[in-house]
């Protein structure tokens, strides 16, 4: 339905006011997506006649709007957008497309904005399109960032990865670098970090230490063979340890000292000290205990002599289970007093 103001009118040379006739006449329906010509006559009362013709045109098509921006996340509040949206109608102009809020605004931090733009033609048909922003400053969350690491393994793996979630519901990659698997110096330590970041650009990292260690402790004071004829077996001073990374770590000796000994046997102890890396230092000894006692050989017959200086052939002599000839002492008794 179609009207127009104002009215035509018209005037003549007589004084009158002729009347303006148009058709198709103001108020009528016109045909929808198409374009009439509207004549407007008047006469005067000599017959002369004036027209005057315009164009109505009934658009009810909406223009189009292009690059209509995909929902934008950013860290920055002032917000744009790339390529902006443009529009174009069946008339063949193209309507300026307004966004509120405008592109280069600022934006509210951690919340999502819906932004509208709409573009209008000639005719009021009406096109709009939106999209959401959210200004993100919330960085994710790493969980499970491994502890320093000590190994003396230089190929280098933890467990379990570290993961990352992020307020936005997904859960960003998290990459280290080096990586675990890598090849890592040996004895030295190696800062890893890792890192992750979400859509909009907010970053979190953390790190730990890989240190990849393949010196064994030293163990000092490991004891001397042991020989006794008690079963109950202890040494003096106990064993010690000490290792590059600056701990002590425990020596740990089996049998432990103190332990019963197995009787006429030789028993190889074996002492042990491991660092955090899993290097092992080793001293080992021999404990026996001997309760065989030495046999003496050729033990002299009792000696009856008028000479004071005596011998006798031959000296006895001594052989042990342990393979040596103790010393014999020899001892002699006089009026009940023992003489060496």
């Amino acid at each position: 339905m179609v009207t127009w103001t104002p009215d035509p009118t018209a005037t003549d040379d007589d004084g009158t006011t002729p009347e303006v006739t148009c058709i198709p006449a103001a108020g009528r329906t016109f045909p929808v997506d198409d374009t009439t010509n509207v004549v407007c006559n008047a006469s005067d009362a000599a017959g002369n006649e004036a027209i005057c013709t315009f164009n109505v045109t009934v658009d009810q098509q909406a223009p189009v709007i292009d690059n209509c921006p995909s929902n934008v996340r950013t860290n920055n509040a002032m917000v744009t957008w790339t390529p902006d949206p443009t529009a174009t109608d069946d008339d063949g102009t193209t309507p300026e497309v307004i966004c509120f809020p405008a592109a280069g605004s600022s934006f509210p931090v951690d919340e999502t904005t819906n932004v509208v733009c709409n573009a209008s033609d000639a005719a009021g048909n009406e096109a709009i399109c939106t999209f959401n922003v959210t200004v993100d400053q919330q960085a994710p969350v790493i969980d499970n960032c491994p502890s320093n690491v000590r190994t003396n393994n230089a190929m280098v793996t933890w467990t379990p990865d570290p993961t990352a979630t992020d307020d936005d519901g997904t859960t960003p990659e998290v990459t280290c670098i080096p990586a675990a698997g890598s090849s890592f110096p040996v004895d030295e330590t190696t800062n890893v970090i890792c890192n992750a970041s979400d859509a909009a650009g907010n970053e979190v990292i953390c790190t730990f230490n890989v240190t990849v260690d393949q010196q064994a402790p030293v163990i000092d004071n490991c004891p001397s063979n042991v020989r006794t004829n008690n079963a109950m077996v202890t040494w003096t001073p106990e064993p010690t340890a000490t290792d590059d990374d600056g701990t002590t770590p425990e020596v740990i000796c089996i049998p432990a000292a103190g332990s019963s000994f197995p009787v006429d046997e030789t028993t190889n102890v074996v002492c042990n000290a491991s660092d955090a890396a899993g290097n092992e230092a080793i001293c080992t000894f021999n404990v026996t205990v001997d309760q065989q006692a030495p046999v003496i050989d050729n033990c002299p017959s009792n000696v009856r002599t008028n000479n004071a200086m005596v011998t006798w052939i031959p000296d006895p002599t001594a052989s042990d289970d342990d393979g040596t000839t103790p010393e014999i002492q020899q001892l002699l008794t006089m009026m009940g007093q023992l003489l060496k």
